[in-house]
């Protein structure tokens, strides 16, 4: 598979529309593109991991938590 997707390709990934793909940049739950000789392209590495966040499957360190817990999920 590749490292770096196109844009319909990442939010298809995800299991997304381009729509809602793009909403969940917006909100910072998924990731902004690179750049690469002026095309966007999304990592699949960060996509990975953003979608771990969102699912818990990721492991967080403990000062990751309590800044959550104090300000909220935006905070982290």
């Amino acid at each position: 598979m590749k490292r770096l997707l196109r844009r319909k390709e990442a939010a298809e990934y995800c299991g997304l529309s381009i729509a809602a793909f793009e909403r969940a940049m917006i909100d910072g739950t998924l990731p902004y593109p690179v750049r690469i000789e002026g095309q966007e392209r999304w990592c699949i590495k960060a996509l990975d991991k953003a979608l771990d966040r969102l699912t818990g499957a990721a492991e967080r360190p403990a000062w990751e938590i309590e800044l959550e817990r104090r300000y909220g999920p935006k905070a982290a």
